[in-house]
């Protein structure tokens, strides 16, 4: 079983090249889901550069897929135990990436509204009343203290 082997230098300086700025996508990602404005800024940018690494993956698993089926053709000895291995493995990764997929779409056409249901219009609306009934009574505590106050400049006893 021979490995795939990138004979130019150049493709090797290229994947590199893709590995960190996936790293740096991924770092950058973190750093700017905690502010929006951010976020929005490097959208595109991050967009760009997991597309080309997207891109540089399904190449290498290409090329992986070209080699474990001209060596089957060639019936290379263990070319059928890998064209089954790979083909188990990549059977067993599809439920759980679909299902995530699947997920992540959903959640990102969605968004967050439908998800928590937040009524907001009531939130404010109930908010207001408590504030309004809030402000009665101490409104009405303090006139009840003034009230009390009077009396007591008058020599009367308290209103209780």
């Amino acid at each position: 079983m021979e490995a795939i082997r990138i004979k130019s230098n150049s493709a090797k300086k290229i994947i590199f090249l893709l590995i960190i700025l996936s790293i740096s996508s991924l770092l950058a990602l973190m750093f700017a889901a905690d502010n929006p404005n951010e976020f929005n800024r490097m959208q595109l940018p991050l967009l760009v550069i997991n597309g080309l690494s997207l891109l540089v993956l399904f190449g290498v698993v290409t090329l992986s897929v070209k080699k474990i089926l001209m060596d089957y053709k060639k019936s290379k000895l263990g070319a059928r135990l890998r064209a089954r291995m790979a083909l188990a493995f990549s059977g067993l990764s599809v439920l759980p990436v679909l299902l995530v997929f699947i997920f992540a779409t959903d959640f990102m056409n969605k968004g967050l509204d439908i998800w928590f249901d937040a009524d907001v219009e009531g939130g404010l609306r109930n908010a207001l009343l408590l504030g309004r009934s809030a402000m009665d009574d101490q409104e009405q505590k303090r006139v009840f203290d003034t009230a009390n106050i009077a009396l007591s400049l008058n020599g009367i006893e308290d209103i209780d």
